[in-house]
């Protein structure tokens, strides 16, 4: 049996071919069962390998109810206070039911906007989560594919007759504009150590500072190479280091190392939810790359905590 998760992201392609391989028999039975979980719309890409007669019609799905507007409320809570102490946050009442709007009350939606509004929230300096870093990171991240539905709910608040916040509207603008200049700082100087980890390492071809859930915060990477494949792909890697460093009983994984043909990817746990990447030449001194990096997460550790 085969489980793939996030099948709303696979290209149609790929999900035909395994809906082909899960056909494959053996003594008349088949062989393989292959379970597709992902978001609502996996169902549109299903129905279309039916209409092709890849899958059969009548296949079994089964779907999870979204969280109501209560659960959701105990549920960021709960994510929020989990883990070490200094890592739970306020959240103003307002970021959750904006945090319920854009994620329609599903589970791992609701744990990508929390996760993204921790790291925001302490790149702007650690303070309270607020509607505006929900905003934010659902524009730049999750909801990207949606943005009306963004624009919808800002405009809706605008407008609304009985909303308070429209009384004090020059102190919210002066507030989130140097937010926005904290966080653009911010940014630069993670961007700055990235660079200068390359010009001190010849054998580095490119690096990224990666959050734990696969947002690109800050890289230098090659015109070849896309952001959101490249995060994406690191945090799964992480996931599954993460995965077999438990079940082989090795503790809290430090570096998940890839080697292929021309040279390596390197992923070191960077603190506060990051991860750093770098890609090497095949001829690179490990030792040397892994005492460079340490350095710089120094440096990023210095920028994400000041």
């Amino acid at each position: 049996m085969v489980f793939v998760d996030n099948a709303h992201d696979m290209a149609e392609a790929l999900l035909e071919e395994l809906a082909l391989l899960s056909k494959w028999t053996e003594s008349d039975k088949h062989a393989l069962q292959v379970v597709l979980i992902g978001l609502p719309r996996l169902h549109g890409v299903v129905q279309r390998l039916v209409q092709r007669q890849i899958v059969a019609d009548g296949y079994p799905a089964y779907d999870i109810a979204p969280f109501e507007a209560d659960e959701i409320s105990a549920f960021v809570c709960a994510k929020l206070a989990e883990g070490a102490a200094d890592a739970a946050q306020v959240i103003a009442p307002a970021a959750i039911d904006r945090i319920a709007s854009y994620s329609q009350g599903i589970p791992r939606l609701i744990l990508t906007l929390c996760s993204l509004a921790q790291l925001s929230a302490k790149l702007e300096g650690g303070g309270t989560i607020t509607p505006e870093i929900v905003d934010q990171v659902a524009r730049s991240a999750m909801v990207s594919e949606n943005k009306q539905h963004v624009d919808k709910i800002k405009a809706d608040e605008a407008v609304r007759p009985d909303d308070p916040a429209p009384a004090q509207p020059a102190p919210v603008a002066r507030s989130t504009n140097g937010q926005e200049e904290c966080q653009m700082t911010r940014l630069d100087d993670l961007t700055k150590i990235l660079k200068s980890l390359q010009n001190r390492s010849p054998g580095i071809e490119a690096s990224a500072l990666i959050s734990e859930d696969g947002l690109m915060i800050a890289s230098v990477l090659s015109a070849d190479l896309d952001d959101t494949r490249v995060g994406g792909m690191t945090a799964t890697l992480l996931s599954l280091g993460t995965r077999a460093s438990a079940e082989l009983r090795r503790g809290e994984v430090r570096e998940v190392i890839v080697r292929g043909d021309n040279g390596y990817a390197v992923m070191v746990n960077a603190g506060s939810g990051t991860l750093l990447l770098v890609l090497t030449t095949e001829d690179t001194k490990l030792g040397l790359i892994f005492f460079d990096m340490r350095e710089a997460i120094k440096g990023i550790g210095k920028v994400l905590f000041r």
